[in-house]
């Protein structure tokens, strides 16, 4: 443990704590953090951030004991107090799976600058200033590390970048205030990529029903043939978990997947009982592709109602020290009768060996299913998040169905960016950047 002063009079004291220091005391204080930064912001996203109690305590996310052959994980966490209360938090994260993963696609190894929250500016450029540090420290392990790059949940929920553009919000999305670039948009740091969140209603795609019966009559054209959708529920997702994880590990271990890698069983099995306790009892828009010859799972979508709604609820009637002790007590009474206008494409994806016209297939079946399933019980709205830019198989159809021209899309990189902000300024996209700076 290291403690730093700084500021006028040096009001401020960070405490910079090694992964092996940090107990119960210290995440409850990192987390205190989080909802203190946001105060002066009027912006919480109270799911997130109590979420937090186990997806930052390294013993019990096991993403924090990831390891390859040579290296271990490892993480420095730093919190920042003003007066004894907790204002700025980050954490510098060595990932060694996920620089193993990206060194294949020529992508430099990286310490990644995790979780931050901080009260003001001066407090997130002293955040940075202090993970370059650590991350100095961390490269006398692996000499490799050339970036510090961020800022990411860079976890199983895969929350990552800073939002920049747009003010919709749905469930676990980066929801930082947009303030918070100032700190980052600085000499010395550039930006990484981007990722994107897309906010659609029946209204904004023109052929929508289009869509729904041309996935509709290919599969009942084609009902003997090798391929079925089956849509699960809370209590039938066990049997098909191990099928699950082996689409969400090899159809997210990819070069389009720029800021994240396969799960290890661990950390799939420790995402999959946060989403077992989240899906309400009579959801069913959890669905499967299973390949009728093998029996084999090849393509999944799970889609959420978005939870901020209810939150939103919650903190109208409850006071905010008891929705910070018993957020999912009152969550989880509420899910069973809560009624939601939106939801969130949580996770999509198809095998990367299946391709052409059935991989599109699958997927436009999955969305029309879902889309149709949404507005059976009332909801009206939904966001395709978390969705990684240079993903353009992904990116190019969901810009055209929102009007962007498809002849502006021939020059991808150079119009990309300016296209997801102009549907930001009509509410309809978020975007958030992967910053980094040289250790």
């Amino acid at each position: 443990m290291r403690e730093i002063f700084f500021g006028n009079n040096d009001k401020y004291k960070a405490i910079i704590y090694k992964k092996e220091e940090v107990d119960g005391k210290v995440v409850r204080a990192f987390v205190d953090a989080g909802f203190n930064a946001r105060e002066g912001a009027n912006e919480q996203n109270y799911l997130i951030l109590l979420s937090e109690l186990n997806d930052v305590n390294p013993s019990k996310n096991p993403y924090f004991n990831a390891s390859t052959k040579t290296h271990k994980s490892d993480a420095y966490f730093i919190i920042v107090f003003e007066n004894g209360k907790p204002v700025g938090r980050s954490i510098a994260l060595y990932d060694p799976l996920y620089n193993e993963t990206h060194l294949q696609y020529g992508r430099a190894p990286v310490v990644w600058l995790g979780w931050p929250e901080f009260k003001n500016e001066e407090i997130g450029e002293k955040l940075l200033e202090l993970i370059g540090e650590c991350a100095k420290e961390l490269k006398k392990k692996d000499s490799s590390l050339k970036y510090v790059i961020g800022p990411g949940r860079p976890n199983e929920q895969g929350i990552v970048g800073l939002r920049t553009h747009g003010k919709f919000i749905y469930f676990m999305e980066p929801d930082n205030p947009l303030w918070y670039k100032n700190v980052f948009e600085k000499d010395g740091i550039e930006i990484d990529d981007y990722w994107t969140a897309l906010r659609f209603t029946k209204k904004d795609i023109k052929d929508w029903e289009r869509l729904l019966s041309t996935s509709r009559s290919f599969f009942k054209r084609n009902r003997n043939g090798d391929t079925k959708i089956v849509r699960l529920n809370k209590f039938s997702l066990n049997k098909y978990l191990k099928g699950i994880y082996d689409v969400y590990r090899d159809a997210w271990d990819s070069k389009e997947h720029v800021h994240g890698r396969a799960l290890t069983k661990q950390e799939f099995d420790y995402m999959a009982s946060g989403i077992k306790i989240l899906v309400p009892p009579l959801w069913n828009n959890v669905y499967v592709a299973e390949d009728k010859k093998t029996n084999s799972i090849i393509g999944i979508s799970i889609s959420l109602p978005n939870f901020n709604e209810t939150l939103e609820k919650l903190k109208s009637k409850t006071s905010g020290e008891r929705m910070r002790k018993e957020v999912f007590f009152l969550l989880k009474n509420f899910l069973g009768i809560a009624r939601y206008k939106s939801g969130r494409i949580f996770i999509a994806g198809v095998l990367p060996q299946i391709k052409g016209l059935k991989r599109s297939i699958i997927s436009a079946k999955f969305v029309a299913e879902t889309v149709e399933n949404f507005q059976k019980n009332g909801i009206t709205d939904f966001s395709m998040s978390q969705l990684a830019v240079p993903n353009k198989d992904v990116i190019i159809p969901l810009l055209i169905a929102h009007g962007i021209d498809k002849n502006a899309l021939k020059d991808y990189d150079k119009n990309v960016i300016p296209a997801i902000e102009k549907l930001s300024e009509e509410g309809k996209a978020s975007l958030a950047a992967v910053y980094r700076y040289e250790i």
